[in-house]
């Protein structure tokens, strides 16, 4: 008697389980929205559970986020190799924050041999698609001159861009300005005009 009824409260709690979880999947739209809510309430497991199911689905958001787990070694073991492959996944099917990770990964050499002239071309892809921590990390380059000539201008405008939604960007104005003349600034308030016209910005 004392088996058949562990069986039942078993059997039971399987089924509200699954009664639960399909409420859940109700309420959210797409198993990346599930996945985000997951991480939202600290459920690091199933947050990626749910993120591996839009990753199957090829839905690229899921990807991207499946990457960062793997880059920052949340919740796994953390594997360069395996977020290099995923933000290549999802950037080739538009995700623009795949782009800014990997530029990142060529910046920095992390799981690849450093590559500034690659790095560029991530963050310059993922700046014109209006990704802020892109265009501040484009402008330091066009700084630096790292990746080729310097042009102070070109990176002013680029920060004048991503100030709004990057503090870092907006601190590196400051300084900018600060190294810059009257017609270097003016210069690159006319760029930033021009740079503008060409963004096209994920709905």
């Amino acid at each position: 008697m004392k088996y058949f009824l562990k069986t039942l409260i078993a059997i039971v709690f399987a089924i509200s389980c699954q009664v639960a979880l399909a409420e859940f999947r109700l309420r959210i739209k797409s198993d990346y929205e599930a996945g985000v809510a997951q991480h939202e309430r600290g459920d690091i497991k199933m947050a990626i559970v749910f993120f591996e199911q839009g990753a199957e689905k090829g839905d690229p958001k899921s990807i991207f986020a499946l990457g960062t787990y793997y880059y920052f070694g949340e919740g796994v073991v953390k594997d360069y190799a395996k977020a290099k492959s995923l933000f290549e996944s999802s950037s080739e099917k538009g995700e623009t924050g795949a782009d800014t990770m990997l530029g990142l990964m060529y910046l920095k050499g992390e799981g690849v041999s450093p590559d500034i002239g690659r790095a560029k071309e991530y963050f310059s892809k993922a700046s014109y698609s209006c990704d802020a921590t892109a265009q501040n990390q484009l402008a330091h380059l066009l700084y630096s001159g790292e990746a080729g000539s310097s042009n102070k201008a070109e990176a002013l405008a680029w920060l004048y861009i991503a100030a709004p939604n990057n503090d870092d960007a907006a601190s590196g104005v400051s300084h900018v300005e600060k190294l810059s003349s009257a017609e270097e600034v003016k210069a690159a308030m006319s760029r930033k005009v021009e740079l503008e016209a060409k963004l096209v910005c994920p709905k």
